[in-house]
């Protein structure tokens, strides 16, 4: 399930066409007087060496790519379908894209489109959110230049990849202020928001039975604990599980998951009915006492992968919640 999927690999800091409206005409970004092309993009998969200021880009990566080169001004002429999403556009996308209609890139089936994206004509593609992009980079590189991971998928934060595609994009001016803007949207809503500080969460996913919550390293606590929460110093002392940034817990040890509000997203009704009628998870004080919820799949994802569009959201949408479950 892509849905779940995308919540369950999280972020440790952060073939075929759909869309049947074609190519929408590029938009152009505004020229920064801190590019002079051309400009070469290192990245762990290969350099990126971009001969002019791109016209028609084409993003590939899970969402991040795409959040970005909107921010930055840039809309894509192609951009990798949000399988998440009945829509294909994620919720924090669609109202930066004012109608536009970028073509939607099926990336979801193992082997990326590689003539629809050719047919796109791109000057670049971006594709530092691509989970696997080791498999296919030379055949993407084949078509246009591509803009790697500096370090590895899932361990840039999104403030490099925003200031990566910056200069890939010609826009290394705007980088500086689309950065300070979301991490504001975090400074501000803590400020505004005082009964948050301190208190302790635990934040996890269920998929087929399985409960993973977050540990320190991953960016949806990183977002939390920069609203002044901290996370439950039981689930802190788990040990990772395969899932970077996540701990798998088993049933014995449910008990690790209380705190002062416990936050749970679920891939079924079935999920969620089955953990909400565990004795143990009913045992837990946060469930007792109401400071449990079940977390918005919308906002989860938006946690999971930061973003300069998706943070805001993600802290527009997790505060209330946050706050009712607290009595704040």
């Amino acid at each position: 399930m892509a849905v779940t999927a995308a919540l369950l690999a999280g972020c440790g800091q952060g073939g075929g066409q759909d869309g049947g409206q074609g190519a929408p005409a590029p938009a152009e970004a505004a020229p920064s007087a801190a590019s002079t092309f051309p400009v070469t993009v290192a990245g762990k998969e290969g350099a990126a060496t971009i001969p002019a200021q791109p016209e028609r880009v084409v993003t590939v990566g899970l969402q991040r790519d795409t959040d970005i080169a909107l921010a930055l001004g840039v809309t894509p002429v192609g951009m990798a379908k949000a399988a998440s999403f009945p829509s294909g556009v994620a919720p924090w996308v669609e109202p930066v894209l004012g109608g536009e209609q970028p073509e939607l890139v099926d990336m979801t089936t193992g082997q990326p489109p590689l003539e629809s994206i050719a047919a796109l004509d791109p000057d670049v593609i971006l594709a530092v959110d691509d989970y696997a992009l080791a498999e296919h980079y030379e055949q993407l590189s084949r078509i246009a230049p591509t803009v790697s991971y500096a370090e590895a998928q899932n361990t840039d934060t999104w403030q490099e990849s925003t200031r990566r595609i910056a200069t890939a994009l010609g826009v290394e001016d705007e980088a500086a202020g689309v950065i300070a803007e979301a991490e504001a949207a975090v400074r501000d809503a803590a400020a505004a928001n005082p009964g948050l500080a301190g208190r302790t969460f635990s934040f996890s996913v269920v998929y087929s039975g399985t409960v993973y919550t977050v540990l320190g390293s991953d960016a949806a606590a990183t977002v939390l604990t920069q609203l002044g929460m901290e996370l439950a110093p039981a689930v802190a002392a788990l040990p990772e599980s395969t899932t970077k940034g996540r701990a798998q817990v088993g049933e014995e040890q449910i008990s690790t998951l209380d705190a002062d509000v416990v936050m749970v997203s679920y891939a079924t009704p079935a999920d969620q009915a089955a953990l909400e009628a565990n004795p143990l998870f009913q045992r837990l004080s946060a469930v007792s006492s109401g400071a449990y919820f079940p977390l918005d799949f919308t906002v989860g994802v938006a946690l999971a992968f930061p973003s300069p569009l998706a943070t805001p959201y993600a802290v527009e949408g997790i505060v209330p919640p946050l706050k009712q479950a607290l009595k704040l």
